[in-house]
């Protein structure tokens, strides 16, 4: 008994050495985040969408993260606190006028405004013949 409680003690003793590295500038950009707001147009008139689903989707820390959310009555979805470097944005409608937007951006400041001007869809083709989406 009296063996360990001497160990212990000897242990505690010893100081700790502490090595402090500066981070990369990879592990700085991770750390580094950005407030993104996403703006969503539609058409010719580049009138505001409204109710449309945002999804990002990001890499932290080697695991894929996703977020979602829908825009207001303007257009306007976020602010969305994400950490710096490349997010994936995917924009949908749940009505069949606008066509499905997904791109890549790599966000680098510390305040990021994305502009996505959705395109109207042009019909479908059934088995009765040409359908337009806008009748």
């Amino acid at each position: 008994m009296w063996k360990t409680w001497l160990l212990c003690m000897w242990i505690t003793s010893i100081p700790a050495v502490v090595h402090t590295q500066e981070p990369t500038s990879e592990e700085k950009q991770t750390t580094a985040s950005t407030d993104l707001r996403i703006q969503v147009k539609g058409g010719d008139e580049a009138m505001p969408v409204k109710g449309a689903t945002v999804y990002l989707e990001w890499k932290e820390g080697g695991e894929t993260k996703t977020r979602e959310g829908s825009t207001n009555s303007e257009g306007h979805a976020g602010p969305y606190r994400l950490p710096r470097g490349r997010v994936f944005v995917q924009i949908t409608t749940s009505d069949e006028m606008w066509q499905t937007y997904g791109d890549d951006h790599e966000l680098t400041k510390e305040q990021e405004t994305i502009t996505v001007n959705l395109k109207k869809k042009l019909g479908t083709f059934t088995w009765l013949g040409w359908r337009s989406v806008h009748d």
